[in-house]
């Protein structure tokens, strides 16, 4: 105050402060395995520049370290420092195994190879008589059904898949053989039978007299052949 004829001047004085605007450091959110080099996503602002951000390419946290443009008149609300660094990770992918497929094929025919995709690692093949039972890497041979399942090792990046279908061994098909008929003769007369490997003869008694009389064959493996008129392990044929 101004002194005057009745009143001398006086002052007084006071610190005050202005503080520092705080800033909060954005989030940064985690992002899954791609196999390719993966960088964190942050917020834009006219606050602070990015000054690392190299990211990675496998799994694992990476710094990103943030700095401010006016430290003069901002901080952290973490920090007093000029940066703050923050934790980008990069997560553990799921490994999905899709379209698996296998056609069926008839025994004795080349075996059937087995497809699939998947967005991580080497699909192997292994083979089973069950669906839960022991799978190997041998293919069957056999007439019968199958199970084939796919599957993908998991790493630190990615995780283990597999994914089961069933697929058929058809069982060959076997032609009877033609029964030429024959002409009376006074003797006992037996069918002429083709000789196959595939089939026995198990009744072939003939006769004398004008007439008809059955012939049956047998399969020599009932398991991987079926004969073509009928599911039995036998067919009758006329002579």
């Amino acid at each position: 105050v101004a002194g005057t004829a009745n009143y001398k001047g006086s002052e007084v004085i006071k610190s005050f402060v202005i503080e520092k605007a705080e800033v909060s450091a954005p989030k940064v959110d985690s992002k899954d395995y791609t196999g390719e080099g993966i960088t964190a996503d942050i917020e834009t602002s006219d606050l602070y520049k990015v000054v690392t951000n190299n990211g990675g390419t496998n799994v694992g946290k990476y710094e990103v370290v943030l700095k401010l443009t006016d430290s003069s008149n901002y901080k952290w609300n973490d920090t007093v420092d000029e940066t703050t660094t923050l934790e980008f990770e990069i997560t553990q992918a799921t490994t999905t195994i899709s379209n698996l497929a296998i056609s069926n094929w008839t025994y004795n025919e080349t075996a059937q190879t087995p497809t699939s995709s998947t967005n991580f690692g080497e699909v192997v093949y292994t083979y089973s008589t069950s669906e839960s039972g022991e799978y190997t890497n041998v293919v069957p041979t056999n007439a019968g059904t199958y199970y084939v399942k796919a599957s993908v090792a998991g790493t630190t990046n990615y995780t283990e898949a597999e994914t089961i279908r069933s697929f058929v061994i058809e069982k060959a098909k076997v032609s009877a053989p033609t029964i030429s008929s024959k002409v009376y003769t006074g003797l006992t007369l037996t069918a002429d039978v083709e000789e196959n490997s595939l089939y026995e003869v198990t009744t072939n008694n003939g006769g004398i007299n004008v007439g008809k009389y059955d012939v049956v064959l047998t399969l020599t493996d009932s398991s991987n052949y079926k004969w073509t008129d009928t599911e039995d392990e036998t067919t009758s044929l006329e002579f």
